[in-house]
């Protein structure tokens, strides 16, 4: 099928069908819904949508998989307008070849402007139109169907004479060729093919890819020439370089060159001729035809000058080849090759590109041959370094001069063999040596092979390209020991040298010769300044008139006679108009020329040496002065002599230590080894300071504890000759270190926080009890903001740094929150100035103890002063209840109305409540002593029922559930009933609106299980009273104070705090123990256990009422201070059948019983009243009458005197307030004894 007859897609599916042999060619754009794919297959196309189509590394992916990506090849088509992507059904391994031919089908396409314009089928014969390649189009008896313009340019023929004819038919010369057996074969099998192959012609190499198909051969051609060239280039300098290598001798290098080239090019000839200074050679030194060579020296000889040439038809070559090349400075060789096939042309430009490379291979190569024959025979040593310093190649003399073989040297790195004191410095040298690329040398002394040192002066040559260091070095030992000797004898005579410019320049400013007999005096030229009087007499006119007497008669004096010496020092003139002094000293000689007398002489400038002396002396003095001002003493030491200076302050304090002996006498024996020993160190060693402190003994023998430092000071040679220093007595000092380690250890140790920090904040000093205090550890909080660890209240925290400033100091406390633990601190403050700085120091206590110390005293003293104020009235309210309860007794025999009985029964039940509320409030403020008996709970239960509901409010409704048979306990009945009527009270205070109160009693066992979850309580038998309400509860908070007293919940006015508090002191007293439950909201339970008695009564009718009691007539003395209880006491009685007699005071009591003293049979007495006391009172009626019957009246504040009372023999006591039964009862008992 012709490629005209195609349309645009069938056209490029087919054709590349044709040329790939591609079973599938897949083509998909981008639409709205993903992907339109069009997929040719077996001539028909199918069209379908996908979600995806992308193309990575020439590899297809595709969802959903229309086709298999896996076997495939794919291609991004870019700015085509027609389509996105193209993939086909091909091998991977194919893809680069495949990549050019559709590469080259559709880049024309995409670049051409007019492509939108064209059909289908106009737009694919433009696309193979315009690509590089010759394109041919074959049908399947191999005639041309299609021919583009690069297809007739490469077969020279036009498409009219090649369509409709075979290649072999056009082109008769590959008829029978590979080329026509390869199109067969491919045709055959349906497999692509690859050919290459020489066009003699044109001169180009041509690579030709054919593509079978069904309908015939697609044909790709393209020259490579060049890349072949290029190629064959590489291949050839590949060759050359190896062949080379193993040659030994210039003539092996050039004839192994040029047999490589001449075998690897396959040329009829190949030859090499040496030329020098003299011209070319008269012989090859080697070539493939020897004979040939002979004729074509001449030539070659000729052709010497040009880089390259090309002889044609000469020496019956088609070509022929001389090229020259440099192989040293003074040296080149010509080499020569002939062709004699047609392919001359590509092979003469492989050999013409390659001249320089070749060049360059060669010298190489006989550098390298150089260089071996200097590693062998020059006198120096080489050496060739890898980058890692290791040696790779030494020459002889190296390997003779260290004594290594070069077996063993290549198993060593370069510092392996370099003294350790040089090794610093050649690293130094070799330290980034190939990276710059630079030249150095350096000197070394480098190990031989018997252990001895030879210096050696190397140059490191980096060979940067090769990665290797190239060492040169001459042994330079002899030379170093004669520079050693050079050096040593140069510093010597400089040293004399100096030593005489030195004494000349010390002892002679200025030289003179005076001729005695010419009477001249010569002065050298440098010594202008001092004149240079030319006679004796201007020489004396220059000398200060004070000096010249003296002057002038010792000059004359010593030029009478030959070698006569003096020294003279006087004041001389110099030409600047100042006097100087000089010191002169002077010679006589005999001139032994002309035997005149002369005088040599020479004066010195010795004014500065005064002036210096003079500054010496008082600067001396001053020191002196210094010295013994100051605490610090000063010593010399003069090592050669060894005699030690010391100041005068310090031969005083220690006494003689004029030498090290002396002083070594004086140093402590337990720092004498150490001090000898870092002595001997600073003066022996570089440290040339040296510093101790040690033990010093004075002349007191007390021990002085002293800082000495010293300077060693060298001469000229570097030995030590003095030690110049100075001492300090630490001793003070060091008492101070340590008393302040002493109050560090104290702070640290203190059981307050004492703590440092500036006004910033920051924490500079923390002790241990700061750490317990806040819990912060000293190494958290030294240096950092103390609100970073502690939460001082801000307000309180500024007013106390406020107040500290201001005043210097300030006491407070902070309530701070501690780990969650609320905690009172007292902190005292003071302020510091430490050089211009100011800290607060503060010193901190955790008070939260002693503060809820402070809060129970506080709590104890008011309860004591409740007792005190409870017993200054207690005795007033027991005389008010005292007549009202004897009243009610009389009012209640005398009524016979059962209502107005009730109604008595009432008051005085009311009345004895509150005599038992004083009682209780008394007992628990004071403690007072209760009246344990054995007690029927349940009766004393019903009882407080029965007063309650006529007390409570009407709106509380009480209800009682005691159906314990058998609750008796030992306890005090009106405690019991006081504990009973508080807990109701509060019970009816928490339901303001009304509500129910029930009251139950139970006997119940504790084992130790329940026990232990009741606060408290221990196991055994109880009897449990539980006082119920419906009112609001107690929420958790308040339960935790409950019993604290003074503590409630009522409005001011409504409560005392003391009820429950008290309740609990009675429950504790009596065994028990209290436990509460409550719901907010829902109400109150508290359950009151007491302790079951272990004894029970036998024959008691609990329920039974005594009769009452009436006297005999019997004559009772009643004596109390108050009238109103005198009198009503005084009518019960009588109205009982007693007669009475009334005192109101001891003193009138003693007077009616010593009156009536037959009469009286038992005295009824007040124990607290004014004049005499009831005491008192009976002391003196058992003295009149010592069986005389007392019951003594007591209030419960006059409990001491009730204790005197019974000490004394008084037995019946009646305690105010006290019923009528009470009263006839008592006397009754009293009367029977």
């Amino acid at each position: 099928m012709g490629i005209t007859t195609l349309l645009f897609e069938r056209g490029i599916a087919e054709l590349l069908n044709a040329t790939t042999s591609a079973s599938w060619v897949l083509f998909a754009r981008r639409s709205p819904r993903g992907f339109d794919v069009v997929i040719w297959k077996d001539g028909v196309f199918e069209r379908h949508e996908a979600e995806s189509v992308s193309v990575e590394d020439q590899r297809l992916k595709i969802s959903p998989r229309l086709v298999d990506p896996e076997g495939c090849v794919g291609f991004q088509i870019l700015k085509n307008p027609v389509w996105d992507i193209l993939a086909l059904d091909v091998s991977p391994e194919n893809a680069p070849q495949i990549a050019v031919s559709v590469d080259r089908l559709f880049q024309l396409a995409m670049e051409t402007s007019e492509l939108p314009q064209l059909t289908p089928i106009d737009h694919a014969s433009d696309v193979l139109e315009r690509i590089q390649d010759a394109f041919y189009a074959l049908d399947e008896d191999f005639r041309f169907v299609w021919v583009n313009a690069a297809g007739e340019r490469l077969a020279r023929l036009s498409r009219r004479e090649m369509m409709g004819k075979r290649p072999w038919e056009t082109h008769p010369e590959v008829a029978g060729t590979n080329l026509e057996q390869i199109y067969r074969d491919a045709m055959k099998d349906g497999q692509s093919r690859v050919l290459k192959y020489f066009m003699e012609n044109e001169g180009e190499w041509v690579e030709g890819r054919v593509f079978p198909s069904p309908q015939g051969i697609a044909a790709y051609y393209t020259i490579f020439t060049e890349t072949h060239r290029q190629s064959m280039k590489q291949e050839l300098m590949e060759v050359v370089a190896t062949g080379v290598q193993p040659a030994e001798t210039p003539r092996e290098i050039l004839e192994a060159g040029v047999k490589a080239i001449h075998d690897q090019l396959d040329w009829d000839f190949g030859g090499v001729w040496l030329s020098g200074p003299q011209g070319v050679g008269s012989s090859a030194l080697w070539a493939s035809d020897t004979e040939l060579a002979e004729t074509m020296s001449q030539t070659v000889a000729s052709m010497e000058d040009l880089p390259v040439t090309l002889l044609q038809g000469k020496y019956g070559f088609k070509a022929l080849v001389l090229i020259r090349l440099h192989l040293d400075d003074y040296q080149k060789c010509i080499l020569a090759f002939g062709r004699t096939n047609n392919d001359w042309t590509l092979w003469t430009r492989v050999l013409t590109d390659a001249r320089e490379s070749l060049e360059i291979i060669f010298q190489r190569r006989f550098a390298r041959l150089h260089m071996d024959r200097i590693f062998r025979f020059t006198p120096d040593c080489l050496a060739v370094l890898d980058s890692t310093e290791r040696f790779i190649r030494v020459n002889p003399t190296l390997e003779f001069l260290l004594g290594y073989t070069g077996k063993s040297l290549r198993t060593m790195c370069f510092r392996d063999l370099v003294h350790p004191d040089d090794i610093e410095d050649v690293a130094e040298e070799f330290e980034g040596v190939l990276t710059n690329d630079t030249l150095i040398a350096f000197e070394a002394r480098m190990r031989t092979v018997h252990g001895l040192w030879r210096w050696i002066s190397w140059s490191c040559h980096p060979m940067s390209d090769e990665q290797v260091l190239f060492l040169s070095g001459r042994d330079i030992t002899e030379q170093k020991s004669a520079e050693d000797a050079v050096i040593s004898q140069t510093r010597k005579l400089r040293e004399r040298e100096q030593r005489l410019r030195t004494i000349s320049n010390l002892t002679n400013d200025a030289f003179w010769d005076w001729n005695i007999e010419q009477n001249k005096i010569w002065w050298p030229a440098e010594d202008a300044e001092y004149g240079q009087p030319r006679t004796i007499e201007d020489w004396f006119s220059l000398v200060h008139v004070e000096d010249l007497p003296h002057v002038k008669a010792v000059l004359l004096s010593i030029g009478e006679r030959e070698n006569s010496e003096c020294t003279l020092t006087f004041r001389y003139k110099r030409v600047d108009g100042k006097w100087a002094s000089v010191r002169a000293r002077a010679i006589s000689k005999i001139n032994s020329v002309t035997g005149e007398m002369h005088v040599y002489g020479g004066f010195n400038d010795i004014t500065s040496e005064l002036e210096f002396n003079e500054r010496i002396r008082i600067s001396e003095e001053r020191f002196r002065l210094i010295s013994l001002a100051s605490q610090d003493m000063i010593f010399e030491w003069d090592l050669e002599e060894n005699t030690i200076w010391w100041s005068e302050d310090l031969d005083q304090s220690f006494g003689d230590m004029s030498t090290i002996e002396l002083w070594q006498q004086r140093v402590h024996p337990d720092d004498i080894e150490r001090v000898t020993k870092s002595l001997s160190h600073a003066i022996f060693t570089k440290d040339r300071v040296w510093q101790e402190e040690y033990r010093l003994k004075r002349q007191n023998d007390t021990w002085a504890f002293v800082k000495e430092t010293g300077r060693v000071v060298l001469n000229a040679e570097g030995s030590p000759v003095r030690m110049v220093g100075g001492v300090i007595d630490v001793s003070e000092k060091r008492d101070q270190m340590l008393r302040l380690q002493e109050q560090a250890q104290l702070i640290e140790q203190a059981s307050s926080a004492i703590s440092v920090r500036d006004l910033a904040g920051i924490v500079h000093l923390w002790n241990q009890a700061a750490s317990q205090i806040y819990g912060v550890q000293q190494s958290d909080i030294v240096g950092k903001h103390l609100s970073n660890f502690v939460n001082f209240d801000p307000m309180i925290f500024t007013e106390a740094v406020r107040a500290t400033l201001e005043k210097g100091s300030w006491e407070g406390e902070f309530h701070v929150l501690i780990n969650g633990v609320p905690k009172v601190i007292t902190a005292r403050w003071s302020l510091l100035i430490q050089e211009h700085a100011k800290k607060i120091v503060a010193f901190e206590s955790d008070s939260t103890q002693t503060k809820l110390l402070e809060s129970q005293y506080i709590r104890a003293q008011r309860l004591e002063s409740v007792g005190r104020l409870a017993a200054g009235i207690a005795h007033d309210l027991n005389n008010v209840l005292s007549p009202l309860l004897v009243g009610l007794g009389t009012l209640k025999r005398e009524e016979d109305s059962d209502s107005k009985l009730k109604l008595l029964n009432t008051l005085e039940g009311t009345t004895l409540r509150g005599r038992d509320i004083i009682r209780q409030l008394l007992g628990y403020a004071r403690g007072e002593e209760v009246e344990m008996k054995l007690l029927d709970l349940q009766l004393l239960t019903q009882d407080f029922v029965g007063l309650a509901s006529d007390t409570l409010p009407k709106a509380i409704r009480l209800e009682s559930d005691l159906n314990s048979a058998d609750a008796w306990v030992v306890g005090d009945r009106t405690q019991i009933g006081q504990v009973l009527m508080n807990m109701c009270v509060n019970a009816a205070d928490a339901m303001s609106e009304g509500g129910t109160i029930k009251v139950e009693l139970r006997n119940v066992r504790l084992d130790h299980h329940m026990a232990s979850t009741l606060s408290q309580a221990v196991s055994g038998e109880y009897a449990r009273i539980s006082i119920s309400d419906t009112g609001y509860g107690i929420s958790p908070e308040e339960r935790e104070h409950l019993f604290e007293p003074f503590y409630t919940t009522k409005p001011v006015g409504k409560g005392t705090g003391l009820g429950l508090p008290m309740a609990l002191t009675i429950v504790k007293k009596h065994g028990g123990f209290i436990n509460l439950y409550s719901e907010k909201g829902r109400g109150t339970t508290f359950h009151i256990y007491l302790p079951l008695a272990n004894d029970r009564p036998s024959d008691v009718d609990i329920t039974s009422t005594p009769d009452i009691l009436h006297g005999g007539g019997e004559t009772i003395l009643v004596v109390d201070d108050d009238s109103a209880i005198r009198n009503i006491v005084c009518d019960a009685l009588e109205a009982f059948n007693y007669k009475t007699l009334r005192a109101a005071h001891g003193a009138e009591a003693v007077s009616i019983f010593a009156e009536k003293l037959d009469t009286v049979a038992l005295i009824l007495t007040d124990l607290h009243m004014p004049v005499m006391d009831g005491l008192a009172l009976i002391a003196a009626a058992r003295h009149l009458n010592p069986d005389i019957k007392v019951v003594a009246l007591s209030g419960l504040s006059a409990n001491g005197k009730r204790a005197k009372a019974s000490a004394s023999g008084i037995r019946h006591f009646l305690t105010k307030p006290f019923a009528t039964e009470e009263l006839l009862q008592t006397l009754q008992e009293a009367l029977d004894e």
